[in-house]
Order: C-alpha cells, then structure tokens, then sequence
C-alpha cells in the first residue's frame, strides 16, 4: 500500500491479469476518454498518466486519477454508473478498456476476486471522504469543493 492506503499491490496484479498489450491506447494531455454507453460498460486499466474525473454538466473535476489504477471494476454489477462524467488525461496517458464480460470470466477464472474487493473498496472509500470534504467546504465557502486523488 502507498502512503495514502491505495492497494498498490493488487491494482498491478490486476492489471497484470488482465491487461492485453495491443488493447492499450496512448492520449495525449487533454484528450477526452467518453464512457461509452454503445459500447457497454468496461473496467480501465490506467498504466501510466493521469487523468481528470470531470462532471459532464458543468466540466468540474471531481476526481484526480493516476496510475497505476483499476477504474470501473463495479461494472461488473450492472449498467455503467458513469455516464455523467468523462475522463481527461492530464498528462500523456496510457490506458486499457477491458469489458465486462472478459473482466468478469478473468475475475473468476484466476480467483481475483479478493483483490478486486480490495481496489473497489479503496475507490470507494476515495469517493466517500471527497463527498464529504465536499460538503464540508460547501457550508464554509459557497462554490468549494474537494477532489479525490486515486
């Protein structure tokens, strides 16, 4: 685990399970990654960058993401939950879409399953005291707000 708790560990092995060399994509800083609801849900593997976590409505970023990380493995579960936001890489950024459905078969096939619980749980987490930064600088200052780091 890093300093801040992130479960360094199980996010590379993760990505290490998953990842296919020729489903990486490289952006360039600023490019925009949409979740794609044709598509269907999928899991990001982020193997190198950073990048933004933006609200759709208003361009907010509410999240800071670098790598290594896992994003969506919760898209195992149902429809993608991030349909209101986009992505934006905030340096050069290296990044894999896995679907749901070969995100599931490798969680169950190689038993990842613990780990994978450990990564949701910490993201989750992450999104959890950003809320609540959030709205503790809400009633302090009108228009603040706090990010998650991930």
């Amino acid at each position: 685990m890093s300093g801040n708790g992130k479960p360094l560990k199980d996010i590379i092995f993760i990505i290490r399970s998953l990842s296919l060399r020729e489903r990486i994509s490289r952006l360039n800083n600023h490019q925009a990654i949409h979740f794609d609801a044709e598509a269907g849900s999928a899991c990001l593997l982020f193997h190198r960058g950073s990048a933004a976590l933006r609200r759709k409505s208003d361009d907010r970023v509410v999240a800071r993401i670098h790598s290594p990380s896992v994003i969506g493995l919760n898209s195992v579960l149902g429809p993608d939950p991030y349909h209101h936001y986009y992505l934006q890489a905030t340096s050069e950024l290296d990044v894999e879409r896995v679907g749901v459905a070969r995100l599931s078969e490798t969680l169950s096939a190689k038993n990842l399953w613990e780990p994978a619980c450990r990564i949701l749980s910490w993201n989750i987490n992450q999104l959890y005291l950003t809320t609540i930064r959030a709205d503790a600088a809400a009633r302090c200052k009108p228009g603040a707000g706090a990010e998650y780091t991930g």
